[in-house]
């Protein structure tokens, strides 16, 4: 037999609207009487009735949030930060996993608005003009993670990736390297665009020569870094460091160097992106740049209920301080 939000406020000495809130974590009451109903609630296997009351209501209380990646670290900690914003503001998450392919970036997006969610939380992969043109023409709130796409009144949260590489740059010319290769992401990333530009730039600031700063790209992936990272050592052999696009291909990185007979920092010194725990672990532990990623999730989250509530303007954007965090590996 179905228990019902009257049952319970009767149990309870309170109002139907009363067990409403608490219910749905919407605030106005103590503490100790939200406790006390969903203890309630909870002893009488009450189950809400999401989608009938979303249709009353015209609210679903969900946020879609859409990754590339949930393996990774760095999506992981972003992931908790929105978690804990929506639930301290009585919405739940529908995650996605995109896994960086366009097609299923379309049918995610598609499922989200079919499902009414309230609002989006989206990390597309890489540029495409045609979804992004979707994402700005989205009839709910949208907020976007890592991303900026010039051009289009679309609220964003993203670290501060040209301080961060300017700071690894001028660390490792501190020590003395004049010999700094550039380990770049995917290609078709914004991101890697935005750090390449701010490595080539940091560069050139220093005084160092460009020529002697040499660049690849790779896919992204560990192995990738590996195979790419053994190139610039094999063409640039008088390279004395190697900033790397992510914490991730720093470790493809640490892999190569020493499948060369070479030494991490006494022959080739490592920096990464991220500080992803991992970082703290691997031998040397990595000099890396750290970016807050739950409170990046946080902020997105908080971003996006300023959205919803119509109290921040469509192009408002935020950047997060990034630090550099110095260990063994310079």
């Amino acid at each position: 037999m179905k228990v019902t939000l009257k049952e319970i406020a009767r149990r309870a000495g309170v109002t139907a609207n009363t067990v409403s809130r608490a219910l749905n974590n919407r605030g106005g009451i103590s503490e100790a009487t939200q406790k006390r109903i969903l203890q309630i609630a909870r002893e009488m296997n009450y189950i809400p009735d999401r989608i009938a009351s979303s249709l009353r209501s015209k609210k679903s209380n969900l946020v879609g949030v859409m990754v590339p990646d949930i393996s990774n670290p760095y999506y992981a900690d972003i992931i908790r930060g929105i978690e804990d914003g929506a639930f301290e503001n009585g919405f739940q998450i529908l995650l996605s996993i995109s896994q960086e392919d366009q097609t299923r970036e379309w049918n995610i997006i598609d499922q989200f608005r079919s499902l009414r969610v309230e609002g989006v939380l989206l990390m597309p992969s890489y540029e495409s003009r045609e979804l992004i043109q979707t994402i700005a023409d989205l009839s709910i709130p949208c907020v976007l993670i890592n991303r900026r796409y010039m051009g289009y009144e679309i609220p964003f949260v993203m670290p501060d990736n040209v301080n961060g590489i300017r700071q690894a740059v001028s660390h490792l010319v501190g020590k003395g390297h004049e010999r700094i290769g550039f380990l770049n992401g995917h290609p078709g990333s914004m991101t890697s665009q935005i750090r390449y530009n701010a490595f080539t730039e940091s560069i050139r600031e220093s005084g160092l020569e460009l020529a002697q700063c040499p660049s690849v790209m790779c896919a992204g992936s560990y192995a990738s870094a590996c195979e790419k990272t053994k190139e610039l050592i094999q063409n640039h052999s008088s390279l004395t460091a190697i900033m790397c696009f992510s914490d991730l291909l720093a470790f493809g990185a640490y892999k190569a160097i020493r499948e060369n007979d070479l030494s991490i920092p006494d022959d080739i010194a490592v920096v990464g992106f991220d500080d992803i725990e991992l970082s703290t672990i691997v031998s040397p532990p990595l000099t890396t740049v750290q970016i807050p990623r739950y409170n990046m999730g946080r902020a997105a989250m908080k971003q996006l209920l300023k959205s919803m509530n119509k109290e921040s303007s469509l192009s408002s954007g935020e950047y997060m301080e990034t630090k550099l965090i110095v260990r063994n590996s310079t």
